[in-house]
C-alpha cells in the first residue's frame, strides 16, 4: 500500500511541474508577441507622399458625331463599343422629305432662271434706248428731260437685275444644299475607332435636332485613366508625375504618368471635349474640378473603356532614409520625442526619452533626420 501511495504523490508532483512549465512558456510567448507589437527597429526605407483619387478608363481622343441639320434616323447599323473604319455606314436616314424639298427647290430655281433671262432681255433693250436718247438729246433733237427719264428707268433696271441675280445665286446655293440632303442617305464614320454614346433608335423613324450629338468615335490606341481633381489640389500636380493605378477588373497595379492637366475654366463652353472642368454644387458652394489624365506604362490591350479604379499620385518621395512610424513620435513643448528601448545588460531599465528632428512625412511614417541611429529600438506606440 505504501508503494501505491508514493506513486500517487509522484504523479501529482509531475503534473504540477508540467503545469508550471506550460504557464511559464505561455508567459514567455506572450511577452515576445507584445514586444513585437510595441517596438520598432529604426531602419532605412522609403517615405512616399501620395494622394488617391477614384476614376475610370477613358479614350483620351474622342470625336463626337454632331448633326449639322435636322435628320430622321431610319436605322442604326452598329452597336456601342463596335469597332468601325473610316467611311463605314453607321446610320441610315429617312430622306423622303429632303427629296421632296429638293424637287421644289429645283422647280423654283428653274422659274427664277427663266424670269431672270426674260428680265435681262428687257434690261438690255433699256440700256440701248439710253444710248440712243443721250445721242439725240446731245444733238438737241429731244429735250434732256426725256433722256433723264429713261436714264432713271435704266438705273432702276440695273438695281432690279442685281437683285434678281442675287436671288438666283441664293436659290442655286439652296438647291445645292437640298440636293446634298436628298442624296445623303447615310451617316458614315469620319475616322476609324470604337463607337460609343450611340443614339438608340427604338422603333420607327427618329427625328434628331440640329447640333445634337448622336455618337462618339474614339481612338482605341489612346486609352487613359481619367479623374476629376479639385482646384485646391490641382496646383500640386505636374506633367510627368508618377502614379500607380489599381483597376477593379485588373489584378495587378499598373504604373502610369500624368500626361494631361486641364487648364480651362468652368465657363469655357468647349471645356468637356477640350479637356476642361466641371462644377459640383448643390447646397454647398460650387467646387471646380479639373480633368487629369494618365497614360499607362504597360500594354493596354486588356483594358476597356469605363473600367473603374483608383490612382495613387506620388508627389514627393525620399528613398533609403531612416524611417519611424508616426505613432512612435510625440510632440512635447514644441519638440518631437521618441522612447528608445535600452537593450543588452541594461535591458531592464525604462525607455530613454530622445529628441528627434523629423523630415518628410505621410499619413503613417516619417523621415528621421537626427536623434536616433539605425538599429535603435523604439516603442512603436507612445507610453507614459
Amino acid at each position: 500500500m505504501e508503494w501505491m501511495k508514493n506513486c500517487v504523490l509522484f504523479l501529482i508532483l509531475l503534473m504540477s511541474v508540467l503545469a508550471f512549465s506550460c504557464h511559464k512558456q505561455s508567459d514567455k510567448d506572450s511577452a515576445v508577441t507584445d514586444g513585437d507589437n510595441t517596438t520598432f527597429v529604426v531602419k532605412r526605407g522609403d517615405v512616399v507622399q501620395f494622394t488617391e483619387w477614384e476614376g475610370d478608363v477613358r479614350y483620351s481622343e474622342r470625336k463626337e458625331i454632331i448633326t449639322e441639320r435636322e435628320i430622321k434616323i431610319k436605322e442604326v447599323l452598329v452597336n456601342n463599343f463596335d469597332t468601325v473604319v473610316k467611311g463605314q455606314k453607321i446610320i441610315t436616314l429617312d430622306t423622303d422629305l429632303e427629296v421632296k424639298e429638293y424637287h421644289l427647290q429645283l422647280e423654283k430655281a428653274n422659274i427664277d432662271k427663266m424670269e431672270l433671262d426674260s428680265f435681262a432681255i428687257k434690261h438690255s433693250q433699256i440700256e440701248k434706248d439710253v444710248h440712243v436718247k443721250k445721242m439725240l438729246a446731245d444733238k438737241g433733237i429731244i429735250p434732256y428731260k426725256e433722256y433723264e427719264s429713261i436714264l432713271n428707268d435704266y438705273r432702276n433696271s440695273v438695281t432690279e437685275l442685281k437683285r434678281r441675280q442675287m436671288n438666283l445665286q441664293k436659290g442655286q446655293d439652296d438647291l445645292a444644299e437640298a440636293k446634298l440632303k436628298a442624296e445623303t442617305k447615310d451617316i458614315v464614320a469620319s475616322s476609324g475607332g470604337v463607337i460609343s454614346n450611340l443614339i438608340i433608335k427604338k422603333s420607327g423613324v427618329m427625328q434628331v435636332g440640329i447640333g445634337q450629338g448622336i455618337g462618339v468615335i474614339s481612338d482605341p490606341s489612346k486609352l487613359a485613366f481619367e479623374i476629376f481633381v479639385e482646384d485646391t489640389f490641382i496646383k500640386k500636380l505636374t506633367l510627368g508625375m508618377d502614379a500607380i493605378i489599381n483597376l477593379d477588373a485588373v489584378p495587378k497595379p499598373m504604373p502610369a504618368k500624368i500626361n494631361f492637366i486641364s487648364t480651362h475654366s468652368d465657363s469655357d463652353p468647349q471645356e468637356w471635349e477640350g479637356g476642361g472642368s466641371q462644377m459640383w454644387g448643390g447646397d454647398q458652394a460650387l467646387v471646380k474640378k479639373y480633368i487629369v489624365r494618365f497614360t499607362f506604362a504597360a500594354d493596354t490591350n486588356m483594358l476597356k473603356e469605363f473600367y473603374r479604379g483608383s490612382v495613387k499620385i506620388v508627389f514627393n518621395q525620399k528613398n533609403q532614409i531612416l524611417v519611424l512610424p508616426l505613432s512612435a513620435v510625440k510632440s512635447l513643448e514644441g519638440a518631437n520625442y521618441v522612447q528608445v528601448v535600452v537593450t543588452g545588460s541594461e535591458s531592464n531599465k525604462k525607455p530613454i526619452l530622445k529628441k528627434v528632428v523629423l523630415g518628410l512625412q505621410n499619413e503613417t511614417e516619417t523621415e528621421v533626420i537626427s536623434g536616433v541611429n539605425e538599429g535603435d529600438v523604439v516603442l512603436a506606440t507612445w507610453k507614459n
